[in-house]
This record gives C-alpha cells, sequence and structure tokens, in this order.
C-alpha cells in the first residue's frame, strides 16, 4: 500500500485526487495513510466488502473526470497520469488502456522483474470493442489481457461510467472479477477504444487473488472464494469449478444477461468455451497445479452437451493434448522447471532491494 500511494504522490501531473478505500479488517491501511500529509488524498474506510463492492464505492467518491483503479500492490509510473491526460485532452476518447509490467517481490528485499520489456512504441492505436470482446470469446482472456480496460491498466471516463450506470447493469464493478466485469461493460457501451503501447503500470506479483486462485494455494484466494460465494463463479457455465478462464467466461455471461441489448450479439459458443477452459486447465500443470480432479468435472460436463459439440471440442482440443503430453497428465511436476526459469531471469536482469528502486530504474532505463 505504502508504494501505491507514494507512485501516486510523485506524478509530474497534479491535478488528481486519491481515494484510499480501506476495506481492510484491520488498520493497517489506515496507519499507512496516516503517514502522508497530503490534501489529494481521501481516506474512506469501508470494510467487509467484496472487492467488487469496494471498488463501486471507490467510484461513487470520486469527483474527478477520469476514474483509475489502483490496487495496493501495483505502482504507477511518475509520467502515467500526466501522458493519459494529453491523450484524452486530445482524442476525447472515453476510454484508454496501456500495458502493465510485471516484478517479482516474493522476496521484498530481492526484487527483480519477471517479464523482460520489449520494445513499445509509445503510440496510441483505436480498437474496436466489438472486435476485442470477438476475439476474448474465441481465443480467451490471455489473447485480449494486454488490452482489455480493466481499470487497473485504463482509465474510464465520468460520463461512461454513468451511463452504464444508468442503465441495467446499475454499476461498473460486479463481481466476481471487477476488472474483467466493468471491461466488458465499457466495451458494451463503446465503439472503440484507444490502447497506448507503453506499460505506464507496474504490477508485484509477489501475491494476488488471481495468482492463487490459478494456483490453488494461499488464504487470499480461499478468501477471495469465499467472500463472492463458490457458486458465482461458475453459475452459468457448464463445468462447476473454481478455475480462472472458466471464472472470467462466467463473468461475462452474467454481464450479457445483465444488458442483453448491447451485447446479445456476442455470443459464446460451446465449442469455444469447452476448448478455452480445457487450454486453461493444461496450462497450469505446467506450474505443479493439480487440476486431475478439474479435468474430470470438465470431462463429465462434456458428456452432457450434443454430439456434435463433443466432436468439435474433442477436435478443438487436440493442439493442447500434444502441447501439454510432457505434463503425463498432471503425473508429472515440473515445478522445478518454474524454480529454474525464476533464477535465470533473476540472475540475467538487475535486481534490487524494494520495488519502488525497481521502478525507478525502469523509468530511467526506458525513459
Amino acid at each position: 500500500m505504502v508504494n501505491a500511494i507514494r507512485s501516486v504522490l510523485r506524478q509530474t501531473f497534479t491535478d488528481y485526487e486519491l481515494i484510499v478505500v480501506d476495506n481492510d479488517d484491520t488498520a493497517a491501511t489506515a496507519e499507512v495513510v496516516c503517514r502522508f500529509d497530503d490534501p489529494r488524498i481521501r481516506y474512506v474506510r469501508t470494510g467487509g466488502l467484496s472487492m467488487a463492492d469496494n471498488w463501486e464505492r471507490g467510484r461513487l467518491e470520486a469527483r474527478g473526470e477520469y476514474l483509475k483503479i489502483l490496487p495496493d500492490r501495483q505502482l504507477i509510473k511518475a509520467w502515467t497520469l500526466e501522458r493519459v491526460y494529453s491523450i484524452v485532452e486530445r482524442e476525447q476518447a472515453p476510454v484508454v488502456s496501456w500495458l502493465t509490467g510485471d516484478i517479482d517481490d516474493s522476496q521484498p528485499n530481492d526484487v527483480f522483474f519477471r517479464l523482460l520489456y520489449r520494445q513499445v512504441t509509445r503510440t496510441t492505436s483505436e480498437v474496436n470493442s466489438k472486435d476485442l470482446l470477438r476475439r476474448y470469446l474465441t481465443q480467451g482472456h490471455h489473447s485480449v489481457f494486454s488490452v482489455l480496460p480493466r481499470g487497473i491498466n485504463s482509465v474510464c471516463s465520468r460520463r461512461l461510467a454513468q451511463e452504464i450506470v444508468n442503465g441495467p447493469a446499475g454499476r461498473l464493478f460486479h463481481s466476481v472479477a471487477p476488472d474483467f466485469t466493468s471491461a466488458y461493460l465499457q466495451l458494451a457501451y463503446t465503439e472503440t477504444i484507444l490502447f497506448l503501447d507503453e506499460a505506464l503500470n507496474i504490477s508485484c506479483s509477489g501475491e494476488s487473488n488471481g495468482r492463487e486462485l490459478r494456483t490453488k494455494k494461499g488464504s487470499t484466494g480461499l478468501a477471495f472464494v469465499r467472500d463472492n460465494g463458490e457458486a458465482r463463479f461458475y453459475n452459468l457455465v457448464p463445468v462447476k469449478a473454481v478455475l480462472q478462464e472458466n471464472m472470467l467466461l462466467n463473468d461475462y455471461l452474467n454481464m450479457q444477461a445483465l444488458v442483453p441489448e448491447k451485447l446479445a450479439s456476442y455470443c459464446l459458443s460451446m465449442t469455444d468455451y469447452f476448448v478455452l477452459v480445457y487450454a486453461d486447465m493444461r496450462f497450469y500443470e505446467l506450474v505443479g497445479v493439480d487440476t486431475r480432479e478439474d479435468l474430470r468435472v470438465w470431462e463429465a460436463a462434456l458428456r452432457q452437451q450434443p454430439l456434435d459439440v463433443q466432436a468439435a471440442v474433442r477436435a478443438g482440443i487436440q493442439p493442447y493434448v500434444r502441447k501439454y503430453a510432457i505434463t503425463l497428465g498432471n503425473r508429472v511436476s515440473y515445478v522445478w522447471l518454474q524454480h529454474a526459469l525464476r533464477l535465470y531471469k533473476k540472475f540475467r536482469g538487475p535486481r534490487f532491494a524494494n520495488v519502488l528502486a525497481a521502478l525507478e530504474w525502469e523509468e530511467k532505463t526506458f525513459g
């Protein structure tokens, strides 16, 4: 939390408000906020809310013309708000999204960049909202992850947010994953969004709801399921299992049901659904996740589908069957391989004492 706040207070653009919406069960967040003496910081105590409800409370408190979400484990570069402001002033865009970098801070005094940076153009491009939705529904969230306006990597105009809220959705952020549900709604209500090919956010990946949900390890992921209610993770999809791709596609179907006049034409086929969930499960075998029970649930759900769907799915998953045959159906753990790759990245690049030091190095090195 303290590093997230510091990254905001060092912005070159100064006309903003920082609303800290404290949903912590302890006094830790309040104690952190008390360290800062800046009139732009506004502290709001909530408590006992789901992530979606907490984010929605932050939106209700916001008075600015554009809204950005900054989780406590993310940082923004010193010129993020200045860069985004220049774009929205010039283009009058209701939504702007951008790339996110990734720092491994699982060992706080030995921090390094997990993702090697590619060359970015720092240019903006117009992305058709409906094409982005179609790509997501046929290729999965990994194919659009960098572009999708999830709040944590984007800004949404007050006007657009209010249009969504005034419609049948009733709010901008819905469970289970409020970053994705808000993205679906923004795409539903816009023809195009702007995408900036530059990493303005840095994500600290030591732990997170999504990470723990994928790996089935840690208390944060369990609390995330408990707070939302497990049934909410798969109430509209055939595979009744808590899996990341399954959850995100289920969230899409829930948003489609809320705003059918906007999303009815952008449907998820059962063939694509089963293939995407299968691919996601098999991928996580490589990082040591035991997916055998999930695969059994997936198989049982597939057998309930029409024969033509079953045949299409069997054909569609063949590339993944071959690709992940190395795992021998979860009988071999390749966690050691992930550790080796982690060490390779760690010693290949610079290491830092803390995440702010890493951020400052990245700013000076890549400008």
